[in-house]
């Protein structure tokens, strides 16, 4: 006979063998040191950035166009699709329609266009990688559902066996607290002296009860009655 662990093994699927979970999940893998890369590089073209520029943006300067966060997240996946690499069409979107900024001195324009730039592709990588841990957890209960479903027939059958062997068991510490009752009636210390001892646990908590009805397919009640039909 096979174990239940065995047959488990042999009847269920895994989850990160779901071709789809598999794929979602490596390309957010990818898509975060993408991320990181694009965070440094922004950060160290504001540090190099003269004050004008830096003053620009300390003053909450927005460098994104309006626009919906379904737009948003539509451009997100085209990102997260293309494992982090931005195409030079979305760049140019979000370049063409966000608020422009103009200085005296053309060097800091230049500056300016220039981290702004990098701040657009930390935003917009940022959101793809939201967008894919979302899709993630998405195709993960997929896959979640996919292995209990594959498990169902043997975990059915194992846990019947263990419903059965619990009422049984049940039925014979039933005998054995009707015998320590009778002692205790005697001398409450009688317990205490025996070897063994009593059964150290009370088997039958209302946990257990409930899990034997949805089980067997029974009512509470029901369970109660079938242990002490027992013999």
């Amino acid at each position: 006979m096979r174990s239940a662990t065995k047959e488990l093994k042999s009847e269920s699927s895994r989850i990160v063998d779901n071709p789809a979970y598999s794929e979602a999940a490596a390309r957010l893998e990818a898509l975060r040191p993408k991320l990181e890369e694009a965070k440094k590089r922004h950060f160290i073209l504001t540090e190099r950035s003269g004050s004008v520029v830096k003053r620009a943006f300390s003053g909450g300067r927005g460098v994104l166009p309006h626009m919906t966060d379904a737009v948003f997240d539509d451009m997100a996946r085209k990102v997260a699709t293309n494992n982090g690499d931005i195409p030079d069409s979305l760049m140019h979107r979000l370049r063409f329609d966000a608020p422009k900024a103009t200085f005296p001195d053309e060097n800091d324009t230049e500056t300016f266009n220039t981290v702004a730039d990098a701040a657009r592709r930390v935003e917009l990588l940022a959101r793809a990688v939201a967008v894919q841990e979302r899709a993630v957890v998405a195709i993960k209960k997929i896959a979640i559902a996919a292995v209990c479903e594959s498990t169902q027939s043997a975990r059915s059958r194992i846990a019947r066996e263990v419903a059965d062997a619990v009422l049984q068991l049940a039925a014979k510490l039933r005998e054995e607290n009707e015998l320590i009752a009778g002692l205790r009636e005697q001398d409450k210390s009688i317990p205490d002296i025996l070897r063994p001892q009593p059964f150290p646990i009370a088997l039958l908590s209302t946990d257990v009860i409930r899990w034997l009805a949805a089980v067997l397919e029974i009512s509470e009640a029901e369970v109660q009655a079938r242990i002490a039909s027992i013999q």
